[in-house]
């Protein structure tokens, strides 16, 4: 009798230990195959807009200078990374290195202090297109939602704050210049230089410079800092976007230039 009833439970054991550990397994598939979908390398690429740029001064010659607020030029590039998950907070880390294009113009006027010694001959407003190819190494952490999925929802586990910085350097050179003198019979003040320049058309009575700006062709270290959010639209792709402040060390004439940017782009894991 009792070895009739040890056969059943003996089974019964068998089965729910197999059964266990078909779950288990299960559950390890799933998990794996979430890490590989949704953390590991990647590749993006992404564009947008500059919203403002700054920095310390520009100087030609004896002359310092203003520069004059520019928005709405060109950035755009490519991104190869790979991101990690933490086992034990809900964060992600990500590493990337990061080639980009700026096309953007740089324009200033003489300051007040030089324009009261200023010659006629010197350079009172300029403009210059400004180009820049950048190459930058990123790194920054974000907070990992999709763990949390089961109690927040698919939407909202979907999304990733994070933050980053940058470093590395970047390749700037200034084409098609055009200069405005000060004029020595013009009468022009600081602000009559703005005003009159703004729309494109120097005053007739300006002489010409005799000197030109910005004809610097050079390398330079560059970094930046951003954050962003991302939208994890699918298992592999995903949507992002993020501001950044851009910054530009040692340009020949502007000792620091900073530019802030806003960009959106694609994500593709795999």
């Amino acid at each position: 009798m009792i070895r009739t009833l040890a056969f059943p439970a003996l089974f019964a054991l068998t089965f729910t230990a197999t059964a266990e550990e078909l779950a288990l397994n299960s559950l390890k598939s799933l998990e794996a195959e979430d890490a590989a979908s949704n953390y590991g390398p990647y590749v993006g690429i992404f564009g947008g807009t500059t919203q403002s740029q700054g920095g310390e001064r520009p100087i030609i010659g004896t002359n310092t200078y203003d520069l004059i607020e520019s928005s709405g030029d060109l950035i755009a590039g490519i991104e190869v990374g790979h991101s990690w998950k933490n086992k034990r907070f809900p964060l992600e880390a990500h590493l990337e290195f990061e080639g980009s294009f700026l096309s953007s113009q740089v324009e200033g006027q003489i300051d007040s202090v030089s324009l009261l010694t200023a010659s006629g001959s010197d350079i009172g407003y300029f403009v210059r297109d400004f180009n820049a190819a950048i190459f930058m190494l990123n790194g920054g952490l974000g907070l990992d939602l999709w763990r949390y999925r089961a109690r927040i929802g698919p939407v909202l586990a979907r999304l990733r704050p994070y933050v980053g910085a940058g470093f590395g350097g970047a390749q700037v050179w200034f084409r098609d210049p055009n200069s405005t003198g000060t004029g020595t019979t013009s009468g022009l003040t600081v602000d009559g230089l703005a005003t009159q320049n703004a729309g494109g058309t120097p005053s007739a009575t300006n002489t010409n410079p005799s000197t030109s700006a910005f004809s610097t062709d050079q390398f330079v270290f560059a970094w930046q800092s951003y954050f962003g959010i991302e939208y994890r639209w699918s298992k592999k792709l995903s949507i992002y976007s993020e501001w950044r402040q851009l910054t530009l060390e040692d340009i020949e004439n502007v000792p620091e230039y900073e530019s802030e940017n806003i960009v959106a782009g694609i994500r593709l894991r795999y």
